[in-house]
């Protein structure tokens, strides 16, 4: 991925993130070489540069199945899923995605009072 690209990603997975009600999140590119993701908590977006034509993917959220044209996708249509997600390609499976973990708010109040809760001596 270019770094335009890359730019454009991460703005727009800041975006996304900001939209559905996560200030705080990490993210890491990720290889898949497995049909089945158990992505609770997790978004992934699909950037490989080329899929297998037969390329299929369900979640909870999206079904995709464009893979012949993939190529002619423009970054509007960035490809988001999450939940159980199940891939199939015809073949072997092996894609590149980018992992966003959410950092829910919650655990990361709970997380910051822990951190404060030792009194401390003087």
């Amino acid at each position: 991925m270019d770094a335009g690209a890359s730019a454009f990603l991460v703005a727009y997975i800041a975006s996304r993130m900001r939209a559905l009600g996560f200030e705080d999140y990490t993210f890491e590119p990720v290889r898949i070489q497995t049909a089945t993701i158990k992505a609770s908590n997790e978004f992934y977006f699909l950037v490989a540069k080329t899929v297998p034509a037969a390329l299929k993917i369900v979640a909870d959220n999206n079904a995709f199945s464009e893979g012949a044209a993939y190529a002619n996708f423009n970054f509007y249509c960035i490809q988001e899923f999450t939940g159980l997600i199940k891939i199939s390609t015809g073949g072997a499976v092996d894609l590149e995605f980018v992992k966003v973990i959410p950092r829910l708010p919650i655990l990361h109040a709970a997380q910051k009072k822990t951190s404060n809760a030792l009194p401390v001596k003087k």
